[in-house]
């Protein structure tokens, strides 16, 4: 590209990023919520005899509380301990056991976790 096309895309976006901050980055449908409509305007000036009528009507009956049905239980059960046993030809158990223990410390918090051996570190600390 050239240096004008590259000029002119340049004050192509400045003059439309301009016309967006002259009008405050709001389009009409953004800004549609803030002008009243017929829904918004003011409802009848309710007078003291009105408002003790209100208050003299009975009042609505309570519903009835509902239930809520119980979920439906999918077989699914979280399982903190990865395991895979088409790898435990390739892995060694010690190695899977480090797994577990740092598993089990990160979900506690604690800032060490038992590890067998140097390997086994590397193992499970490596990516």
């Amino acid at each position: 590209m050239n240096k004008k096309t590259i000029c002119l895309i340049l004050a192509a976006l400045i003059l439309l990023s301009g016309c967006s901050a002259a009008s405050g980055g709001k389009t009409p449908a953004q800004t549609a919520w803030l002008e009243p409509d017929a829904t918004d305007a003011p409802g009848p000036e309710t007078t003291p005899a009105a408002a003790q009528e209100a208050a003299t009507e009975a009042p609505a009956p309570t519903p009835e509380p509902v239930a809520e049905p119980t979920p439906e239980k999918t077989g699914f059960e979280y399982d903190p301990h990865l395991y895979v046993p088409i790898l435990l030809d390739d892995v060694p158990q010690d190695y899977w056991d480090s797994l577990h223990s740092l598993c089990d410390a990160l979900r506690a918090g604690e800032p060490t976790f038992e590890c067998s051996s140097a390997e086994a570190y590397k193992w499970v600390t490596d990516p």
